[in-house]
Order: structure tokens, then sequence, then C-alpha cells
């Protein structure tokens, strides 16, 4: 019983003396004058959002083309990326190996 009530006592001298050391800080912090602040103006202006990125573009789909004869190439009728359909003229081969071998 006795050690109860002296550690009461003890929380309750703690507390106080907590209390009182509080108050001080208060009053000299409200004693200081408020620290100096800058501002500035606000500015109005149009803000253009854009974003740049590095990268590469892939083809979704592939198509390998192989001649099924050789020879040289006399012109290219498409631009590499162009829709090409079934039956387009892709390549004209050089007729002059072919003519003289006929």
């Amino acid at each position: 019983m006795r050690i109860r009530r002296l550690g009461v006592l003890t929380a309750c001298l703690s507390l106080l003396m907590l209390t009182a050391c509080d108050s001080g800080a208060e009053q000299q912090a409200s004693e200081q004058p408020p620290p100096p602040v800058t501002t500035a103006a606000p500015l109005v202006q149009t803000v253009v959002e854009w974003d740049e990125f590095t990268g590469r573009f892939e083809a979704v789909e592939r198509v390998e083309l192989r001649a099924r004869v050789s020879g040289y190439l006399d012109s290219v009728h498409f631009k590499d990326g162009a829709m090409v359909k079934k039956g387009d003229l892709l390549f004209t081969i050089d007729r002059r190996p072919f003519e003289a071998e006929l």
C-alpha cells in the first residue's frame, strides 16, 4: 500500500513539473515576433501541356517477301510503311537476263 502511494505521488510530482516547464516555453514563444515572409504576385499565362517520349515504332503484323526468281530490282512500287493489298505490284525485276535466256 505504501509503495502504491509513493508511485502515485511520484507521478503527480512529475506531471506538475512538466506542466510548469511547458508554460514557460509557451510564454517565450509568444513574445518573439513572427518571422519575415516574402510574397510574390501570381502570374496569369497560358500553359501548353506536352510530353516527349523516346522510342520506336514497330508494325503489329509483319510479312516476309521472297522472290521466286533471282534478278536485280528495276523499280519498287510501294513506300515503306504503306498499306498494300493482295495482288498489288510491289517490285519490277530487270527483264534483260530473262529475255536473253529465252
